[in-house]
């Protein structure tokens, strides 16, 4: 799941699995009886620049593809370059936890930008589907991707939203 996507080549869907095991699924409370639904509700996006840096960025998780990851970093890779990061953005990953990012001193607004997604409900039940297909048409306008900051810059919320 950690497949660098570079922004000149498309995803491989064929290069992605989803193994059986993944600690991303499990059984969320009140969400069916028992169904498996993905935990990954908010997911850490690590951009990797020209100079080998690291950045990091936070959307919603599994809201394109439920597998692939192929999508959802493509459209954080392609964002990225609307923010001014210190270098050019070359490729994009799905961290394989949040904590990854949070321990990171290339992120030093994680936090902040943590609390914006944990003040938006996501609904469950009748609202979900209509819920997921807006969030979808907001991450492809560029919506909904957080940039956790450039190590050493001073906060700026109205520039954290990409």
């Amino acid at each position: 799941m950690s497949r660098y996507y570079a922004a000149t080549d498309p995803p491989d869907p064929a290069a992605e699995s989803t193994p059986p095991d993944n600690p991303g699924f499990g059984t969320r409370p009140g969400h069916g009886s028992g169904e498996n639904v993905p935990m990954d509700d908010v997911i850490a996006i690590e951009v990797r620049l020209a100079n080998g840096d690291p950045r990091y960025f936070l959307t919603w998780g599994r809201i394109q593809d439920s597998v692939d990851t192929g999508p959802v970093c493509e459209l954080v890779l392609h964002a990225s370059s609307s923010v001014s990061l210190g270098a050019d953005p070359i490729s994009a990953r799905i961290c394989s936890t949040l904590r990854e990012a949070a321990q990171s001193p290339n992120a030093p607004y994680f936090y902040e930008c943590f609390l914006t997604f944990c003040h938006k409900p996501i609904p469950y039940g009748e609202g979900y589907q209509a819920w997921r297909t807006a969030t979808d048409l907001a991450m492809r306008a560029g919506k909904d991707i957080c940039y956790c900051g450039t190590p050493g810059s001073a906060w700026a919320p109205a520039s954290a939203w990409v």
